[in-house]
């Protein structure tokens, strides 16, 4: 009987094991297609830099919906504030746009978000800078939906900043 309990037990653990690996390949395919179609705009001379509600939670959603009311009002010639500096930006504030990234990688960290990191090709040959976004999804069968984006230079939440500033 302990034998039989043994086996019982490795496979349940193969089969959370492989379970969890999926989970990570469906979040990791999920950010890698945001960045394709967000690049494809990006090319095209949209604005592919921001995150497209259609990929959202309704959380995230919100806040997005939020955050453009917020800045349908604000006047830019004051210059930035906390708010209209907490944009879902794919690319960390390095001027960069997702057509300029020389390379990307895409990973799941040790927090379980997906993490987005662009490396762009320095200008006038200094180091090369690296922008990391990182992504808090959640995953049904029917695929992923991003809740919420990470800056990962400041660890900045983009849902915790409209909630703080952007009222």
């Amino acid at each position: 009987m302990p034998t039989v309990l043994k086996t019982v037990i490795a496979i349940c653990l193969l089969f959370l094991t492989g379970s969890a690996l999926a989970n990570d390949t469906q979040k990791i395919n999920t950010v890698k297609n945001i960045y394709k179609q967000a690049t494809a705009i990006s090319k095209k001379g949209g604005n592919g830099e921001i995150l497209n509600a259609k990929y959202a939670t309704p959380k995230l959603a919100a806040s997005i919906k939020q955050y453009n009311n917020y800045m349908k009002h604000y006047d830019m010639s004051e210059g930035p504030d906390d708010c209209s500096d907490s944009m879902p930006k794919l690319v960390e504030g390095n001027g960069y746009g997702l057509d300029n990234a020389h390379t990307s990688r895409f990973y799941v960290d040790k927090n379980k978000r997906v993490v987005a990191e662009l490396t762009f090709k320095a200008y006038g040959g200094g180091q090369p800078d690296v922008s990391k976004v990182a992504f808090d999804l959640v995953c049904s069968s029917g695929g992923c939906k991003v809740d919420d984006i990470i800056q990962m230079s400041y660890g900045g939440s983009f849902r915790a900043d409209v909630a703080k500033y952007c009222r």
